[in-house]
């Protein structure tokens, strides 16, 4: 996403908790792409396999045409007995 394709030069972290969620996401100014394919794209399944793994919400959205992309982790706080 940023190393080699994303032809970004500024981008940005952010964490946050929400009620029982903490959400993590980064953005940047690169051109985007079509983060709605599957096959082919090994990073795109792992990342997902991942959030599925600890319950968590991964939304990618690219502000297209050249306006960057958004990646956003929603993991559900554990609560403890």
């Amino acid at each position: 996403l940023w190393r080699r394709t994303g032809k970004r030069e500024a981008g940005a972290l952010a964490s946050e908790i929400r009620d029982d969620t903490v959400v993590f996401t980064v953005e940047d100014d690169g051109v985007g792409g079509d983060f709605t394919v599957s096959e082919g794209h090994g990073g795109m399944l792992t990342m997902r396999a991942r959030a599925l793994a600890v319950s968590a919400t991964l939304t990618i959205t690219s502000r297209q045409p050249g306006g960057g992309t958004v990646v956003s982790l929603e993991i559900p706080r554990q609560t403890r007995a």
